[in-house]
């Protein structure tokens, strides 16, 4: 909806409010901006349960986020516009869950797409998918860096059975 009523995102001029624009399309319970109270501060673990971060909330806005929301369902979102245009989503919201990537947390990126000299946002997982094979595979599982699996797989099989899994063949631990 945003592209239909602003166009492309890359055409957006810099001091656009880009959060706004986004988020003017979704059901937000809760705007933080840039403040607390829409992402967790707890430590933030990486899929195998191993701390990456002390404090999640701290970490993202040293690395550029720089809005929050949490949406009617519960579900909190950190944006970044500073570094292109990266989403971060925890599906729990703020206070539930594990703050893990792979479990409830999950990256988005919006990317552009040149058909024909036409750019159009496609919102795609952070990590690309096909080059996902052997050791890279699994160091993905391992850091979470999964988003693309659950949505390509409806499954977070990787949490259970990582090491037997593959894009090719073995999409489950069925």
């Amino acid at each position: 909806m945003h592209s239909a009523v602003y166009g492309s995102i890359n055409t957006w001029p810099a001091n656009a409010d880009y959060a706004g624009r986004v988020t003017e399309f979704m059901k937000v319970s809760k705007n933080c901006g840039n403040s607390t109270g829409c992402w967790s501060d707890a430590p933030f673990l990486n899929s195998d349960g191993t701390k990456y971060e002390d404090n999640y909330f701290a970490a993202l806005k040293s690395g550029n986020y720089n809005s929050f929301v949490i949406l009617a369902d519960g579900t909190a979102v950190a944006f970044n516009f500073r570094s292109g245009c990266r989403i971060k989503v925890d599906i729990d919201g703020p206070n539930k869950g594990k703050t893990q990537y792979g479990s409830d947390i999950f990256d988005f990126i919006i990317n552009y797409v040149d058909d024909d000299n036409a750019f159009e946002n496609v919102l795609i997982p952070s990590v690309d998918p096909d080059s996902w094979t052997g050791d890279f595979l699994q160091e993905n599982f391992a850091t979470g860096n999964v988003t693309a699996w659950v949505i390509r797989n409806d499954n977070l099989d990787y949490l259970k059975c990582a090491d037997k899994l593959n894009w090719e063949t073995k999409t489950s631990c069925k």
